[in-house]
């Protein structure tokens, strides 16, 4: 999942998303539907978490004590 090319992104789902999938992408844009491949994926061998590496990703989600989150802002889950 190394070397040289366009930017890379990393991201962490759920491997029961990704399992069994033959060809994946990354929605950049969503809804407007930019989509760029998934270069790679890591499972975990034990734990239900996977790292799905593609060029771009979507935007990220504000962590920490100064993060803002609006109404409209997209939502996330884990856990």
């Amino acid at each position: 999942l190394s070397g040289a090319g366009p930017a890379r992104e990393a991201f962490v789902t759920a491997a029961h998303v990704v399992e069994g999938c033959v060809q994946l992408a990354i929605d950049r844009d969503f809804p407007d539907g930019d989509y760029a491949p998934v270069r790679g994926v890591v499972r975990h061998r034990v734990a239900d978490v996977a790292v799905v590496v593609g060029e771009g990703a979507p935007p990220r989600l504000p962590l920490g004590d100064d993060a803002t989150l609006a109404r409209g802002d997209a939502g996330y889950g884990y856990g």
